[in-house]
């Protein structure tokens, strides 16, 4: 899956679990910028993201997991074959 077409589904995802307007947020986004994402809505916006592109996150990547970049970096090599 190409990084462009992850990025616009995940961030997609991001808006609605965090309930902010989808132009507010880019690949920058992360915990520590956005007071909302706090780790009950982290914890939904994982399940989403393994519900909507049907992967899965081990207990490390998800801790580790923080921003919308490192998110959309895991997914694209989870969906093309590398883990």
């Amino acid at each position: 899956m190409i990084r462009s077409e992850v990025e616009a589904r995940l961030l997609d995802v991001l808006a609605t679990i965090l309930d902010v307007p989808r132009r507010s947020l880019g690949q920058e986004a992360s915990r520590a910028t956005l007071d909302v994402w706090d780790s009950l809505k982290h914890m939904h916006v994982i399940l989403a993201l393994e519900d909507d592109f049907k992967v899965e996150f081990s207990d490390t990547e998800i801790s580790e997991l923080d921003s919308a970049s490192d998110l959309i970096t895991a997914i694209v090599a989870k969906t093309n074959g590398g883990g």
